[in-house]
């Protein structure tokens, strides 16, 4: 009885992300600075991106005609945002996708220990620490902050194979491998917070003997990954600028 009890309080994933999405709006719109309530964002790295974003639209090639160091996935990004006559509303629109996704796995996260109300509260007060945080304050539409949502997803992935002895199966290794792909071609250097909880995947599924499983998650994962870097290397090789690539990035 009990247990169909609680059941019946749960919250289908689309709702609680639906809370997640009106949160994150909310919050974005009272705090973030592509919001229209602000006269302009005055990040530097907001408006280097935004730079590279135009300059790559009217025909040049990051790394070949401009200099800046993050990957080439962030250029491609922002350069469609500047195919809109306002650009910073569709950063705007993106930033708050990202940070609902980054809730709604921080809420999954705290299912595991909360039940659906208290997880629920968590969020809210999640988006407090985050939106008043002293780098948050400072700079918005950073590239860490859109890549929220990927360290979440890996930690709740990483957390359900130690606590609850989930396997990765091939779909979820082959998530895992193009949100490295992504990390890999937006700031290669925050892949590092993944390579101590892969070590440990590795060496705990080996004492556990499951070889199979292992091959399979790892042929995956680098699918994933070549799946997000082939595009990436195929453009800049038809544009002859592979060495510019490298080299700068």
């Amino acid at each position: 009885m009990n247990q169909q009890t609680n059941q019946s309080k749960e919250l289908n994933h689309w709702a609680v992300y639906g809370i997640c999405l009106l949160i994150s709006t909310i919050f974005f719109f009272l705090f973030g600075f592509n919001s229209p309530i602000y006269l302009f964002n005055s990040d530097n790295d907001y408006n280097c991106f935004m730079t590279v974003g135009h300059s790559f639209v009217n025909g040049k090639l990051p790394y070949r005609d401009l200099f800046e160091h993050k990957g080439p996935i962030v250029y491609f990004v922002f350069a469609f945002c500047c195919l809109f006559s306002n650009p910073s509303i569709v950063i705007l629109i993106l930033e708050i996708i990202s940070m609902s996704l980054f809730f709604f796995f921080a809420y999954r996260i705290c299912k595991k220990r909360l039940n659906t109300f208290w997880s629920l509260v968590a969020i809210p007060l999640l988006a407090f620490a985050v939106f008043t945080s002293w780098c948050r304050t400072r700079s918005a539409a950073t590239v860490e902050e859109f890549c929220l949502p990927i360290y979440t997803y890996f930690l709740l992935c990483w957390l359900e194979f130690l606590m609850d002895k989930r396997h990765w199966n091939w779909i979820r290794s082959l998530c895992l491998g193009l949100c490295f792909g992504i990390l890999l071609w937006v700031k290669y250097t925050l892949f590092y917070f993944m390579i101590v909880p892969m070590i440990i995947w590795f060496i705990l599924s080996l004492r556990r003997r499951q070889y199979r499983t292992l091959i399979i998650s790892i042929m995956c994962m680098l699918a994933g990954i070549l799946i997000i870097t082939a595009p990436n290397l195929i453009f800049y090789a038809a544009h002859n600028a592979l060495d510019d690539l490298f080299h700068v990035y």
